[in-house]
């Protein structure tokens, strides 16, 4: 059941040509606002997107309660477990407000005339999904009060992993693991040997600032889907050319990771959530579901706040306290693992100001959505496939790469 005072449906004159096409991602697309109310100013808007050869309705009365809950959910999980986990400041707040199919299809048709991405054509907005998400916008244009020649810049970045497992279950013949990080064997898996990218994700978390220089390099080659980059509010391909002082802007990003605390923090706490590892949680999720400790169902906002109590009370140790707690952990570390951090320079000039001097910014996570319990026999799955794939391209030891944390 919708409770109206944990976060309230808000009830707001949408006009879609107040919205302009921002971005998207697998799952959702974001429009920004561009119009004059004040109480939507600065805020992003996401939407569900479904396959375009889906021919997605309006949906019933009931499914649209049951997705308002959904997004209600997911709004709690943000604030109030993933928040708790690697600091409160880093979640972006949601506002949730119900739109009408109409502005759903005018946006729609705002998105095919916009220059989306090639590979993202197969889906579309998903009109029968009409309880939508409001965010504050970490892609800002730069307005006239800026002055000419300032900019704002944002980065994403999908950290992955950071760290290596030390699990004691992990087998004999997986021992590659303790070496090479998940990254680095997952190219193998996408792409042909000569392919991939050489970004090593421990590098971004190792707080050495050569290491740093050399992930966000590696990046700028590669970036795959682990860096976007927006001037303006607009995602840009070419960084040298339209970032002001590119080089000058990845030397402050590269300064503000090392000043801030959010990736030590999350690659410290992703450890202690995933202590037993997938080769050690997958055999507790299948005890766990014979016994009913688990429900087939996906678990309740109860259980992940249940779950976040119980980890924090534990003074250090690793390791859940039984297979359910075992399970959630590891589902939660999984989330801490696909997040996106969002970095915004909101006045970035294109001549050189005071050397050395670190920007002005915000830093927030996105994607924080929870993950499904019936996505463990796929992660254990997974797992298997990359390892097998690194090792078939390198058989031998001596061949496998080393990852320092």
């Amino acid at each position: 059941m919708y409770h109206s005072d944990e976060v309230p449906l808000e009830a707001l004159p949408l006009d879609a040509r107040d919205w302009r096409y921002s971005c998207e991602g697998n799952l959702k697309m974001a429009f920004a606002y561009c119009g004059v109310d004040a109480r939507l100013r600065g805020w992003l808007l996401l939407l569900d997107k479904c396959s375009a050869d889906a021919g997605s309705l309006p949906a019933a009365a009931a499914a649209h309660d049951a997705e308002l809950q959904q997004k209600l959910d997911a709004a709690q999980f943000a604030a109030r477990v993933v928040g708790p986990l690697i600091g409160s400041r880093y979640v972006l707040p949601r506002r949730l407000v119900r739109a009408p199919a109409r502005f759903l299809e005018q946006l729609s048709g705002a998105a095919a005339a916009a220059h989306r991405p090639a590979h993202r054509a197969s889906k579309q907005i998903d009109v029968g999904r009409q309880c939508l998400v409001l965010v504050p916008s970490m892609l800002a244009r730069a307005g006239p009060a800026h002055g000419p020649g300032v900019h704002s810049v944002t980065v994403e970045l999908k950290t992955k992993w950071g760290f290596l497992p030390r699990s004691a279950l992990i087998a004999p013949e997986n021992r590659v693991r303790r070496q090479t990080c998940r990254y680095c064997m997952h190219q193998s898996l996408k792409h042909d040997p000569r392919g991939g990218s050489a970004f090593c994700p421990l590098d971004l978390f190792s707080g050495s600032p050569e290491r740093v220089a050399h992930a966000l390099d590696c990046l700028e080659r590669s970036p795959q889907n682990n860096l976007r980059v927006f001037v303006d509010g607009v995602a840009v391909d070419d960084f040298g050319a339209r970032v002001p002082r590119w080089c000058d802007f990845r030397r402050a990003l590269r300064d503000i990771l090392l000043a801030d605390g959010l990736l030590p923090r999350l690659a410290r706490v992703q450890q202690r959530l995933d202590a037993l590892d997938i080769e050690g949680v997958y055999p507790a999720y299948r005890r766990a579901l014979a016994s009913g400790a688990l429900a087939a169902e996906e678990p309740a906002i109860a259980d992940w706040l249940q779950a976040v109590e119980q980890f924090q009370r534990r003074d250090g140790s690793d390791g859940g306290s039984s297979d359910k707690q075992a399970v959630l952990e590891f589902l939660l570390s999984t989330v801490l693992k696909d997040i996106s951090v969002m970095i915004a320079v909101g006045h970035w000039p294109s001549e050189a100001s005071a050397p050395g001097a670190l920007p002005e910014y915000r830093i927030a996570v996105v994607d924080t959505e929870p993950k499904k319990l019936a996505k463990m026999p796929a992660y254990h799955k997974l797992n298997q496939d990359i390892v097998a794939k690194y090792l078939e391209y390198h058989p031998d030891p001596a061949q496998w790469k080393v990852c320092h944390e």
